[in-house]
């Protein structure tokens, strides 16, 4: 639950302030947070945490997708050169 809220509020933040960023500060803080919201980057973590926070809004039983969790993998990968050396290598 914790990592949960601290991703979230991650999420959140990044979408409030995306608007101070330079492509997108030529449109409607709207237009540019539903820009921003649709990047892939933005895509990948709203799949990492939407299935645990409909899970705990609505109190069903998400295990049969276990595939989202490993979505949380690729949010890491942002902050680690490691892991992002790592795919390259297996790719």
């Amino acid at each position: 639950m914790v990592s949960l809220a601290v991703f979230s509020a991650e999420y959140l933040t990044r979408l409030w302030v995306c608007t101070e960023l330079p492509p997108l500060k030529l449109v409607t803080p709207g237009a540019a947070r539903r820009r921003y919201a649709c990047s892939p980057f933005m895509i990948i973590d709203l799949l990492a945490i939407l299935p645990t926070l409909v899970a705990g809004a609505f109190g069903m039983d998400l295990r049969f997708l276990p595939i989202f969790r490993l979505l949380r993998l690729l949010k890491l990968t942002r902050y680690s050169p490691t892991i992002i050396t790592l795919g390259r290598v297996l790719w």
